[in-house]
């Protein structure tokens, strides 16, 4: 019988990572790829989505020259969660960069409305604390 995988892609902060387990939960390969980090001046920080989509496709191209696509038996994502992208439904294209989680820019107005009983009900009903990243725009 071949040898089946989990192809497991973590995408964070800093790169792509794919990493091939095997059923007995034993890593049989993994690769990473590095993505800029884009920080102005005013400590906004972003990630070219176009650069992220290069890297997962060399990754899998990768992949697939470790075990052919009947191999992998199913697929495991992690990601950043509380960073924020958007695509276009008719182009696929990015409609901007990703909006990282460690991104400031609604800083002074998280300062001006935090008061603790929007922290509270923001943390029971998103299960985040009031972060600039929740008021984005």
């Amino acid at each position: 019988m071949t040898e089946k995988y989990v192809l497991a892609i973590d995408q964070s902060t800093q790169g792509t990572k794919a990493i091939l387990v095997d059923h007995q939960n034993q890593i049989f390969w993994k690769t990473s790829l590095a993505h800029q980090q884009i920080i102005n001046e005013k400590g906004w920080v972003s990630h070219d989505l176009n650069e992220i989509r290069t890297n997962l496709t060399i990754l899998f191209k990768q992949v697939l020259k470790k075990v052919t696509a009947d191999q992998i038996d199913s697929l495991a994502i992690t990601n950043q969660r509380e960073s924020a992208a958007a695509w276009s439904r008719k182009t696929s294209e990015p409609l901007c960069k990703t909006i990282v989680w460690q991104d400031n820019r609604a800083e002074k107005l998280i300062s001006r409305i935090s008061y603790p009983e929007l922290a509270d009900k923001v943390k029971h009903t998103t299960g985040l604390a009031l972060s600039p990243l929740l008021y984005w725009s």
